[in-house]
């Protein structure tokens, strides 16, 4: 449901840092403070340290479906860890020492902080989760001082407000970074009809391979349907016409609202000859539904094939087949 080897979005970017360096860091940490503080308790912290580091491994080269089962996986296995060794720390003789403390109260904050990025896809789940955490923390620091440092037992309410504060950093932060991408996304998508606009358009053709197909489409006598039936008629047209793309593109086909009336497609690794009787199909969807007041609408075209270094003289070709079909009685495609 998320994605990652230089992701250009910051939640991304932190959840790899998390893996790739705070992860490993907890539980070498983790396996050092046990080892000189507990020996006795070393083996118990083992399994689950290595389980973190192997963990750290995988995550970077796991499919997105999979990354998402191991961040979920991660979080529940670090809180039911926790609650263990909250309960069974006092049955177990296990006291905790000073560098065990001063590890959750580095580790703490800076993994319930990273949370927020780790569920960028889920806030509220991450904001849960977090929360979970930092009493998880606090508790158990509590339950350690209560053996060790009785008069410092406040030490535990401080760990709380400090991770609390990192989650509602983390929160701030993550929140930004969404609103940031919904409004890339905006910036790049016809409002009216939900497709694609042109800046999208522009960016779609630097990447598009040698093969590739573009046809420019136009809806025909427009201009009357605003006239006769007014803009609102029009615009369920419009919505009408992209809903009639989406259909019926194949895939990897894709669809852009150019300007006013006329439409782009993009079809990838398809000649002309292919992507023809597309067209046809979706020139006779189109002809028969019904729009406001019985209206019938028509489409023209221009097709003609391109390779990304000649995108703008191919959009020149297609736009000239277009005007040949509308010169030539509209309701047609042309190829050029």
């Amino acid at each position: 449901m998320l994605q990652p080897s230089l992701p250009d979005d910051l939640a991304s970017a932190m959840t790899l840092l998390y893996f790739r360096l705070v992860l490993p860091l907890v539980a070498f940490a983790a396996l050092w403070g046990t080892y000189r503080e507990e020996p006795h308790d070393y083996r118990a912290v083992l399994p689950f340290c290595m389980v973190l580091l192997g963990l750290a491994l995988v995550y970077p080269h796991a499919k997105a479906r999979w990354q998402w089962r191991i961040r979920l996986g991660l979080a529940l296995g670090h809180l039911v860890f926790m609650a263990l060794l909250v309960v069974l720390a006092p049955l177990l003789g296990w006291k905790g020492g000073p560098n065990g403390i001063y590890m959750l109260l580095l580790v703490g904050p800076l993994t319930v902080l990273s949370w927020n990025f780790l569920f960028f896809d889920r806030p509220r789940l991450g904001w849960t989760l977090g929360w979970l955490l930092s009493v998880g923390v606090a508790a158990l620091i509590a339950r350690w001082l209560l053996h060790n440092s009785p008069q410092q037992s406040s030490l535990a309410v401080l760990v709380l407000i400090c991770c609390l504060l990192a989650l509602q950093f983390g929160w701030n932060v993550t929140w930004l970074q969404r609103k940031a991408a919904q409004s890339h996304a905006n910036a790049r998508q016809d409002a009216l009809t939900g497709l694609p606009n042109r800046r999208a358009f522009d960016e779609a053709c630097a990447t598009e391979q040698r093969g590739s197909t573009l046809a420019v489409l136009d809806i025909d006598h427009f201009k009357r349907v605003n006239d006769t039936f007014g803009h609102p008629a029009g615009d369920r047209v419009l919505r009408g016409v992209a809903d009639v793309l989406l259909d019926l593109l194949p895939a990897g086909g894709r669809a852009f609202r150019w300007d006013g009336e006329e439409f782009v497609l993009l079809l990838p690794n398809r000649s002309s000859t292919e992507v023809l009787p597309l067209l046809e199909k979706i020139r006779g969807e189109l002809a028969g539904r019904s729009f406001v007041g019985g209206s019938r609408i028509t489409l023209s075209g221009g097709l003609t094939e391109y390779t990304s270094r000649e995108i703008e003289q191919a959009f020149g070709r297609a736009d000239q087949a277009l005007l040949d079909a509308k010169r030539n009685g509209r309701d047609k495609v042309m190829v050029l």
